[in-house]
């Protein structure tokens, strides 16, 4: 690093960087600044500034995000690092937050200041009513999340031996998916079954090498229990970080799938693929009206996608649809249904190419009338 001028100017320089991406989220932004040269070309990247930030704290603050989108966060009961964390990671868009909208961001962002909507509405309804004051609490406390983070980056690209894992390479992952695909199938009757999905990814490295495939996946599953994996493909599988997730009310479970295997060099391509099963109860959350869906929404790039749901009769909807590229949230929604699929021999798919990363693609239906 070169003198005061210098370091003010890299600063400088990052705070525009960071300003810049509070509108879509780091992870929406196609622009890279190289922030200084360590030798070997790195630069500052999304997947950076993330690392800079999840080293404040260890703690998971993902529940948190969800709440203050949903309007269930009261009070925020966190320390100082915890607070700052999940503050950055709603303003940039970070973690959780980079599959949330722009405004649903910015009310949560609000809200860790405690600046509600009107009680009793839904997490979007009632903006205008406090739009002057949370644009008050946004202009003063956004530039001083943003000047926290950059000076939390300088400090670490200023130190004696700048992490690897904090600065990041030019791209935020080390591999992409050339395909996926993802085959459910579905029992005859709900009560004491059991939901199986086999997922399969081809994927080819662009970094020098890798040796895991890593991807947070949520399940949906109505009063089901934890899910059990077990690898059908190339290496060794472990789930890891399982932890309860609640989505528009229902319950579920969000995991880490992590498979291992040797060295996989930069262009080299591997097949790898797990089978998940679920066991399903209360029935009474699988009744008639009750809108269900799979999909898939994908935080690393996708060439071509495919999922496929098989159903064992009588239990076969008559109503199903494909959905497009759609803010995961929105999945459910009338306005979100695309294609009508009829099924052939109890079974409906839908392919897509070129899935738009941090959007939902997937098959959604009803249950029939004479669900048992």
């Amino acid at each position: 690093m070169g003198g005061v001028h210098d370091e003010d100017e890299l600063r400088a320089r990052i705070i525009e960087f960071l300003g810049a991406s509070t509108r879509n989220g780091l992870y929406r932004t196609n622009g890279l600044v190289k922030v200084v040269d360590l030798g070997n070309g790195r630069r500052l990247d999304s997947k950076g500034v993330e690392d800079a930030v999840n080293a404040r704290s260890q703690r998971d603050i993902s529940p948190y995000v969800l709440a203050l989108c949903n309007g269930r966060a009261a009070t925020l009961i966190l320390g100082s690092s915890e607070l700052l964390k999940l503050r950055a990671t709603l303003l940039l868009g970070l973690g959780e937050a980079r599959f949330l909208t722009s405004d649903e961001r910015r009310v949560a962002f609000a809200r860790t200041y405690r600046v509600y909507v009107p009680a009793g509405r839904k997490a979007l309804e009632g903006i205008d009513q406090f739009r002057d004051r949370y644009q008050d609490v946004r202009r003063v406390e956004r530039e001083e999340v943003i000047a926290t983070v950059a000076d939390i980056i300088m400090e670490l690209l200023t130190s004696q031996q700048p992490s690897v894992d904090i600065v990041g390479s030019k791209a935020p992952w080390a591999y992409e998916i050339v395909d996926a695909q993802d085959d459910y199938l579905y029992p005859a009757s709900v009560e004491g079954q059991v939901r199986t999905v086999i997922r399969r990814r081809t994927i080819r490295s662009i970094a020098p090498a890798i040796t895991e495939f890593r991807q947070t996946y949520s399940d949906r599953v109505p009063g089901g229990s934890m899910p059990e994996a077990r690898n059908v493909g190339q290496g060794r599988l472990t789930i890891q970080n399982l932890r309860p997730y609640e989505e528009n009310g229902a319950p579920g479970y969000r995991y880490d799938i992590v498979i291992s295997f040797p060295p996989l060099q930069r262009g080299k391509t591997l097949e790898i693929g797990w089978l998940l099963t679920h066991q399903l109860t209360k029935r009474d959350q699988w009744g008639p009206g009750i809108v269900h869906r799979v999909q898939l929404t994908p935080a690393v790039p996708i060439g071509k996608l495919s999922i496929s749901v098989r159903f064992s009769p009588p239990l076969v909807p008559s109503n199903i649809w494909r959905v497009d590229n759609v803010a995961p949230q929105n999945i459910i929604e009338v306005e979100a249904r695309g294609e009508a699929l009829t099924p052939t021999q109890d079974r409906v798919q839908a392919v897509w190419e070129g899935v738009t990363l941090g959007r939902a693609c997937g098959i959604v239906w009803n249950w029939p009338e004479n669900l048992h």
